[in-house]
């Protein structure tokens, strides 16, 4: 069909540039069906920070309260620390007003309750979907608030970003999070070269 190799990769790359700009990003998607489901029924507030960053002679940080609608079944299943939260009787979840969550990120909060909320969908997402950043960032929350699974995940998906330039600072976080699948895939990257 093609001359030469590169007219094919060019058209590859070109079809994929446009798959890239039709198709919807797939965690935008999760989180636009979340967000259509929690309008329906919802029966308890999780707030959170959202940082700004302000820019004058130096860098601020501003954090303002964010509040996403919730559902206690699926929180209370997800993981021990919401059923402790919720079922353990907490004056957190005994009154009206919105737990707080205190210094978790807004962004990476979505990606938990997308996580939370349709879970076989988050675990098939590539890899390339967020940043190295964003799965550290995803890694630590998913550990404080006991989503091992989540966890779990946000550790193939390091294993699967290893390179020369990082391998060494994700085996120390790994450590420092006791993460073994992310230790172990760091050990077997450093020792293959």
């Amino acid at each position: 069909m093609f001359e030469c190799p590169e007219e094919e990769a060019l058209t590859e790359q070109i079809v994929e540039k446009i798959s890239q700009e039709i198709l919807p990003n797939p965690l935008e998607c999760l989180w636009q069906k979340y967000q259509e489901l929690s309008q329906n029924y919802t029966d308890c507030k999780i707030k959170v920070q959202v940082k700004f960053f302000l820019l004058t002679k130096k860098v601020t940080n501003f954090l303002k309260d964010s509040i996403y609608n919730c559902h206690k079944v699926l929180l209370v299943s997800s993981g021990k620390f919401f059923k402790n939260l919720f079922l353990h009787g907490f004056m957190e979840s005994l009154n009206k007003d919105p737990i707080n969550l205190g210094n978790i990120d807004s962004k990476i909060f979505e990606y938990i309750l997308c996580f939370i909320s349709f879970e076989d969908e988050f675990a098939n997402l590539p890899t390339n979907i967020l940043k190295e950043e964003d799965w550290i960032s995803v890694l630590k929350t998913a550990q404080y608030l006991t989503l091992y699974k989540l966890q779990s995940i946000c550790e193939q998906r390091l294993v699967e970003l290893l390179t020369p330039e990082n391998v060494f600072f994700l085996l120390d976080l790994s450590i420092l999070y006791h993460s073994e699948i992310l230790e172990k895939g760091c050990l077997s990257y450093i020792a293959s070269k």
